[in-house]
């Protein structure tokens, strides 16, 4: 699991510093399989993931990367039409497959634009630390309402 995250740390950092404006979500997910061909051995967790519900008409997931922009909820596909903008907040999730396990793990880059850029940046810093105390409430003997309590509570 550890070498598997390492190689996950490393591909994200990588396409953290490739989010600038007018890249495409699709050149992102490019990318992303380009560098984990580098890696022997590892493969995309996502991509052609057998899902129990269709979705979209898709019966496995059809991309390695889910790149969601601004509003748009959790695990949006990749596109080509879909252009990163100035000030947009980005959050590109990603899995490994090594050694018969998986790593997954997200990370949100927020695209600068000179403007609006402190409330954003509050908004990333506070569910940095949202996520921070609900890890540090997840321990032997309390519950998910432990958890979810301690995050509400901040």
């Amino acid at each position: 699991m550890q070498e598997g995250g390492k190689i996950l740390a490393e591909i994200l950092k990588k396409l953290s510093e490739a989010v600038r404006p007018g890249i495409t979500t699709w050149e992102l997910e490019e990318l992303a399989v380009k560098l984990i061909e580098q890696y022997p051995g590892a493969s995309p967790a996502f991509k052609d993931y057998v899902l129990n519900r269709p979705f979209k008409g898709y019966k496995t997931f059809p991309t390695a990367l889910c790149v969601s922009i601004n509003h748009e909820v959790v695990h949006a596909i990749p596109l080509k039409e879909k252009v990163i903008n100035p000030g947009d907040v980005v959050n590109i999730d990603f899995g490994v497959r090594y050694k018969g396990f998986v790593t997954d793990s997200a990370i949100t880059i927020l695209v600068p634009n000179g403007k609006d850029m402190e409330l954003k940046k509050k908004l990333i810093q506070t569910t940095k630390e949202c996520l921070d105390i609900g890890i540090s409430k997840a321990r032997v003997g309390n519950t998910i309402g432990d958890i979810g309590s301690a995050i509400q509570k901040y």
